[in-house]
Parts: C-alpha cells; sequence; structure tokens
C-alpha cells in the first residue's frame, strides 16, 4: 500500500472482481499489436523485421513496461533487472500481470478473435448508445447490430484462406 494525498488515505489495487464465486472467468489482454506488410520492398521489410525485433525483445519490453504499465510480452522481460526494480518499487504495478498469470485458459479469457473485432466493438458500442439514448429498444438495437456484423464476418471470411 501506498499513502494517498497528504497520507489521509491508503491506495492500494487489487485483482478484477468477480461477480459470482465462478472462477472460470479471468482476463485477457488485447490492444496493441506489430504488423508488417508483406507487399512492401524488401528494404523496408528488412527494416521493419529489424524494429520487430528490438521492441519485442526482453530488455525493450522490460524498459516499455518500467515506462507505461503496458504488459511485457514474455516471461524473459520479466527477468531483466529493469523490470524486478521497478516491480521492488512499485509493487502495485504487478497486480495485473499476476491475475493475468493465475487466469485459466477458457474461450472467455481468449481475448478478439474476429477478424471484424474494430467494426464488431462499434456496432456493440452503438446498439448499447441506442438503448440508452431511447432511440432503440435493446433487441431491435443488438439485433441491427448483429445483421451488421454478420454481413461484415461474411465479406471478411471470403477474403481469408
Amino acid at each position: 500500500m501506498i499513502k494517498g494525498i497528504d497520507k489521509k488515505f491508503e491506495i492500494g489495487t487489487g485483482f478484477y472482481p468477480s461477480p459470482t464465486d465462478d472462477t472460470s472467468g479471468g482476463v485477457c489482454i488485447g490492444g496493441g499489436s506489430l504488423w508488417m506488410m508483406a507487399n512492401k520492398p524488401q528494404p523496408e521489410q528488412d527494416a521493419a523485421w529489424e524494429f520487430i525485433k528490438f521492441v519485442v525483445s526482453p530488455p525493450t519490453q522490460a524498459y516499455w513496461n518500467t515506462k507505461t504499465g503496458y504488459f511485457p510480452i514474455s516471461i524473459d522481460a520479466q527477468k531483466e533487472s529493469a523490470f524486478i526494480e521497478n516491480a521492488k518499487q512499485y509493487p502495485q504495478f504487478k497486480t495485473a500481470l499476476d491475475q493475468l498469470h493465475s487466469t485459466k485458459l477458457a474461450r472467455a479469457t481468449q481475448g478478439g478473435l474476429i477478424g471484424v473485432f474494430p467494426q464488431a466493438r462499434q456496432e456493440v458500442e452503438k446498439a448499447i448508445e441506442e438503448t440508452i439514448q431511447g432511440s432503440k429498444p435493446a433487441k431491435k438495437a443488438l439485433e441491427d447490430s448483429a445483421a451488421v456484423i454478420n454481413k461484415a464476418l461474411e465479406t471478411y471470411n471470403k477474403t481469408v484462406k
């Protein structure tokens, strides 16, 4: 625990709570990814590959974690002195990582596995907004979003092998 403003209260961290005693849930990561385009000239691909190797290296991941709080992407990064020292000084930064490591692998913890994930998320957000604002009943808003998402999935599935 650390002390808050003028040591008037304690600040701590903990795992995300579960609404029940069911332990089948957990957390999943998401957000950033690195991409390298195959249709670029070879020198650009080579440079991109060197950059990716640098960014995912344990020392860089440990440094990135200490400066941003983002999870390091490998166990080896957690063995780096930068990560270890930061965790000693700020143990609260390990809470989310500890929960991630204790999460059981399951469908619910795999994260978004669809090729149209950004569009699908936007459609679901739209349905929620329409429901909250009263412009559509929840069932209608979700049915409309499902129709858009299913069409996008159909198109996407035709483009991948």
